[in-house]
């Protein structure tokens, strides 16, 4: 997400900043699986964020657990814990398989983000 606010992307040209403090905030961007010694620290942030707030959720681990998913310390999802307001589904790109594609991309008007399907079993 950091690389969103360099010069290649500059999320900012569309009023988009990432800040520090939940204060700030007129939202949260949840990237990542919730586990359980997370659930605590996530509700204390998106509670300091000032209404109206949006809360995003990014990726099959943020959405359901992705392959954490069932897993005894996973929350399944950051809907579990707080009200999510959009979801942007997909996997994040391995950089082992997709750094040489973004590197072609670098330069363009256009980056294309890989989504994989996910699926879970049982």
């Amino acid at each position: 997400m950091n690389v969103l606010n360099t010069v290649v992307f500059d999320l900012g040209r569309f009023g988009i900043q990432f800040v520090a403090s939940p204060r700030h905030a007129d939202g949260l961007l949840i990237t990542g699986p919730v586990t359980q010694n997370m659930v605590s620290a996530l509700r204390q942030t998106y509670e300091a964020v000032p209404s109206p707030k949006l809360v995003i959720a990014v990726g099959a681990c943020a959405i359901s657990g992705g392959p954490y998913a069932g897993h005894p310390e996973q929350r399944n999802g950051a809907d579990g814990v707080v009200p999510v307001d959009l979801y942007i589904p997909g996997l994040s790109a391995a950089s082992h398989h997709d750094s040489g594609r973004i590197s072609e991309n670098v330069g363009t008007n256009r980056i294309d983000f890989l989504a994989a399907p996910f699926e879970v079993e049982g």
